[in-house]
């Protein structure tokens, strides 16, 4: 270790096979060197060498052997030349014998000097390394300290404990205490750096959240040879669990020193050699003695007994047997009866024990008071009280006579029962609870209880139960004096059950029940008043002013003069019908009905009435007429439009042929234009009428309001005047929206129109799109609307605008504002059974002289792309196919047949389903089933279809009605698949409606209804 660093890697093994071969050459030169008295200075180089290696023999070894071998080479080199002195030889053998001596002495002393420190110190570092690495591996934090106190040394659990580096925490270890514990933190480390005694403190190091736990620091001094200290050796370690533990079982001995302190038994505890181990205050005081001359003594030293007394047999008897007993006898040292308890433990015993001097007595005096009792009236019933008077078993220790007359119980049967056994399925619960409350502070108590005799009759007992102390103030039984008082009861019993039946009425009713004292002029009021009209009873004014300031004021004269009539009259009963305000401002109308009660004299003294809100009746009323009314237009339009229908096909399939056949008679074209615009007309009266009564077929598809709002804005522009501007807005990102296109446009055309008529000298015309979600909340206040997302389309003007009672009448059809012969009144009330047919709502805004808004909300489409325009209609062309006409009305029948066969096809007729049935049996080559949904003879237009399809799969099919009923219209929408051709209709689309069935690719059936 002190050879150079290159040297220091060779083997120490390997330097002294090489410093023994030095020896061997060195010593061989002796033998042929004439000059051999320079030999022995060679061997220092091998001693040299030899010191590279560790071990102290070895070089000393070599250095002897390299001495030895120069005198031993002095005999074996040749002699030296003739004339050359010999003493020169020996004198150089000597010298190179003292060079070698004095190398290894200065080996010795210096190099040895230095190998030491060098060793200390190497030995040292090893240590501090083994010891950091030791405080790495222990569960705790380790630190060193100078003799003077400063640390110098930290385990990097310090980082992981306080969140800051090593270096920090050695720089500012203090700032890492809690500030309530650095200064006797610091106290106590400079005692043990001045005393040299071994530290340890308890403190709150802070943890990285900033909070602080509890650690306990020890550190121990190393000491020199001297005693002096060297270093500080110290640890510390999370101590929060066990302060916890610490605090947790010091709390819990403490509250089990309370338990054993407060117990009301006197307890002590013995060991095995009958030593009093614990004793707590009430047992010292019974034994006359204190807690701390009882213990560590023999039982019968400590408390003044004889070693074989009956105490003393007992323990001895239990602690052999190992089997508690009990037992009661006379204590001599004290005088009193003991009533004893003995327990085995592992330990030993525990004895609990009772001075029952004092009830033994009584006892006696129980006698004494028997004889004196038993002629009362009233009840005398004693219990035991013991240490804990809510027991749920108090033992009966005496009844006096009546108790035996009036519960039918013997004497023999009561004592030792419990009060209990007078209790039965009626006995208040609560009043027993109330008496355990009362028990439970040893207070008197005053009840009234339902008891049962013995043949379990029930009958009412007031009770007065008040504690009995003995001489010591301890309570030890329990006196009831009880009288029958089930008269009493069965009177006021009577009088409550009156006064409840009226209280239960108040509460049952929906109506707010009053109670009017005319003498004091005072007013009641039930609930009710705080649920109807949402005042509470006990903040409105006391008198009569409660109900007249709430009255509304357009009817309040009258109301008052009517009831005053009453009341100043002889009549026993009033009732009105007028408008109550209710606290949120809203004019409720109620019926309100009083019972006038009179005196002897007839003078009105009280009045009792009930106050019923009517006003959800009449909403309901309005909206169930609203519905009959549309039911009745639904079920007159139903009846009216088929055969009115077939009639209007009839009247324009002719006026076509008519106007065609008298083209170039210019006043008979003209009757057939009328007659076919008349027809129309009818037409499109029946369609508005279906519409509202919300029974037209509709076929809904995902529509994209912008696109189609945009595709009639050309034909809106025409219809308006030109005074009028059109502003069309249209939202981004519009959902596509499940509605019927067609009936949709004719709906924006109607509200287009009714906007132009409420501008005859101009203005403007908003429409809009949006997207809109309706939520609970609003479907809360308006009926018919289903929660969810809709698009919205309003239709805004600035004309004349309506007041609230002609727009709530708007909707009604034939109701119109307008001048006889300017409209049908059927505009706005089609308009808005098309919304409700099409599942969606309809709101109207509007104000004299501020215009009119109408939004029209459909419901969101499930689809995420429009539905395809329908194709172009195909021009009225003819074909040769073979078509079965089934229509029930001669009329019809017969006009379809002939423009059918004016195109060129084939045609079959059938007046009814099953004949029908029969032709399309018996036929083979139908191309085409074109027949009437409604028919007579128990087979629809539908069911025909179903059977012919089933007969005829390839057979298409294509329906015509003048009202569908549910036949092929479910939910107010055409059925999948379904072709429809609603009359009345022209011969045109008549034509290119066959030609486009015809033409379609076969499809599969229908979907059944």
């Amino acid at each position: 270790m002190n050879a150079p660093h290159l040297l220091s890697r060779i083997p120490e093994h390997a330097i002294r096979w090489a410093a023994g071969l030095g020896l061997l050459l060195v010593f061989a030169t002796d033998f042929f060197t004439l000059l051999g008295f320079a030999h022995g200075f060679l061997y220092l180089p091998v001693l040299l060498l030899a010191m590279f290696q560790s071990r102290r023999g070895f070089i000393r070894a070599i250095t002897v052997l390299a001495i030895a071998g120069t005198w031993v080479g002095l005999a074996t080199s040749p002699p030296p030349p003739t004339g050359f002195p010999f003493g020169y030889v020996v004198g150089n053998r000597a010298g190179a014998s003292l060079a070698l001596l004095a190398v290894y002495l200065v080996y010795r002393q210096y190099f040895g000097l230095v190998l030491r420190e060098r060793l200390a110190h190497e030995n040292e570092r090893a240590r501090q390394l083994n010891f950091e690495a030791l405080a790495e591996s222990l569960p705790l934090h380790v630190w060193t300290a100078t003799p003077a106190g400063v640390v110098d040394f930290a385990g990097s659990r310090i980082e992981t404990i306080t969140g800051v580096s090593r270096a920090e925490a050695l720089a500012n270890w203090l700032d890492l205490l809690h500030p309530d514990d650095r200064a006797p933190t610091v106290e106590r480390w400079q005692h043990s750096v001045a005393s040299g005694e071994p530290y340890e403190v308890e403190f709150r190091l802070r943890t990285p959240d900033g909070g602080y736990v509890w650690h306990l620091a020890r550190a121990v001094p190393e000491r020199d040879a001297d005693g002096r200290v060297t270093r500080w050796f110290g640890s510390s370690i999370d101590i929060e669990h066990l302060r916890q533990l610490r605090s947790q079982t010091e709390d819990l001995a403490e509250r089990l020193q309370e338990t054993v302190e407060s117990i009301t038994d006197a307890f002590f505890t013995l060991d095995t050699d009958y030593r009093v181990t614990y004793v707590n205050a009430r047992a010292a005081a019974l034994l006359g003695q204190t807690q701390a001359t009882m213990r560590g003594r023999k039982i019968w030293d400590s408390c003044g007994l004889d070693e074989h007394c009956p105490f003393v047999d007992r323990y001895r008897q239990v602690l052999a047997s190992q089997t508690p007993a009990q037992f009661q006898d006379w204590f001599a040292p004290r005088g009193r009866w003991l009533d004893v308890r003995i327990y085995p433990s592992a330990r030993g015993l525990a004895v609990y024990f009772q001075d029952i001097t004092r009830a033994r007595e009584e006892r006696q005096e129980l006698l004494l008071l028997r004889s004196a009792v038993s002629r009362l009236n009233d009840i005398v019933l004693i219990t035991e009280a013991g240490a804990q008077p809510t027991a749920d078993d108090p033992k009966i220790v005496y009844v006096n006579d009546a108790f035996t007359r009036l519960t039918g119980y013997d004497r023999e049967e009561a004592i030792g029962s419990t009060p209990r056994l007078l209790q039965g399925p009626r006995t208040q619960r609560d009043e027993l609870d109330r008496i355990r409350a009362a028990l439970e502070r040893w207070q008197p108590v005053r009840a009234e209880l339902i008891n049962y005799t013995k043949a379990g009759e029930a009958f009412w007992l007031e009770l007065d139960i008040v504690p009995l102390a003995d001489d010591d103030g301890r309570y030890t039984h329990w006196v009831a004096i009880a009288r029958d008082i089930s008269e009493r009861k069965r009177t006021l019993e009577t009088l409550r059950v009156s006064d409840e039946r009226f209280q239960l009425v108040t509460l049952a009713t929906n109506d707010v029940i009053w109670d009017w004292d005319l003498v004091q002029d005072t007013l009641w009021w039930n609930a009710g008043l705080l649920t109807r009209f949402g005042y509470p009873p006990s903040s409105v004014e006391p008198g009569p002013e409660s109900w007249i300031k709430r009255i509304h004021a357009d009817d309040r004269e009258r109301v008052l003069a009517g009831i005053h009539a009453a009341i100043d009259g002889n009549a026993t009963d009033w009732s009105d019908e007028y408008r109550f305000l209710h606290a949120d401002g809203r004019a409720a109308i109620v019926v309100d009905r009083g019972f006038i009660i009179r005196d002897d004299a007839g003078r009105a003294v009280r009045m009792v009435g009930s106050m019923l809100d009517l006003s959800e009746r009449r909403e309901l009323e309005e909206r169930l007429r609203q519905s009959q009314k549309l039911e009745a237009v639904g079920q007159l339009t139903g009846g009216v439009a088929h055969d009115f229908n077939n009639l209007l096909t009839v009247i324009l399939g002719n006026a076509e042929l008519l106007g065609e056949q008298v083209a170039g008679q210019p006043a008979l074209r003209r009757l057939a234009d009328m007659t076919m615009t008349a027809a129309s007309r009818g037409a499109e009266l029946t369609h508005r009428l279906l519409a509202f009564a919300r029974r037209q077929a509709l076929e809904p598809q995902a529509v994209d309001l912008n696109r189609l709002v945009a595709g009639i804005d050309a034909m809106l522009r025409r219809t308006l005047a030109a005074d009028i501007d059109l502003e069309i807005t249209r939202a981004g990102g519009l959902w596509l929206a499940d509605v019927d296109p067609g009936q949709l446009e004719v709906a924006l055309l109607n509200l287009t129109i009714n906007a132009r008529d409420a501008m005859p000298g101009g203005g403007s015309l908003t429409i809009e799109t949006a997207n809109a979600t309706l939520d609970d909340s609003y479907a809360d206040a308006h009926q018919e609307v289903t929660p969810g997302q809709y698009v919205l389309v309003s239709v805004s003007d600035t004309g004349t605008g309506m007041t609230p009672e002609i727009a709530a009448r708007a909707i009604e059809p034939f109701f119109t504002t307008k001048d006889v012969g300017k409209g049908s009144g059927l505009g706005l009330s089609m308009v808005y059974g098309f919304v409700k047919q099409s599942r969606g709502h309809i709101k109207l805004y509007s104000e004299p002289g501020h215009g009119t808004t109408v939004k029209l909300y459909f419901p969101r489409a499930a689809a995420s792309q429009a539905g395809a325009p329908p194709p172009p209609a195909p021009r009225a062309a003819g074909g040769s196919e073979h078509i079965l006409v089934v229509e029930d009305n001669a009329l019809v029948r017969t006009s379809l047949v002939g423009q059918l066969e004016g195109l060129g096809y084939r045609v079959t007729a059938a007046e009814n389903g099953p004949q029908a049935l029969a032709l399309i049996q018996a036929t083979a080559d139908f191309d085409l089933l074109f027949t009437d949904v409604v028919m007579p003879g128990g087979m629809s237009g539908r069911v025909l279809a179903d059977a012919a399809r089933a007969a005829r799969p390839g057979l298409k099919v294509l329906f015509t009605s003048g009202y569908t009923e549910n036949a092929i219209v479910h939910h107010g929408r055409l059925d999948r698949g379904v072709h429809l051709l609603s009359k009345p209709y022209r011969r045109q689309d008549m034509a290119a409606k066959v030609r486009r069935v015809l033409d379609e690719a076969v499809a599969g059936p229908p979907p059944q209804a």
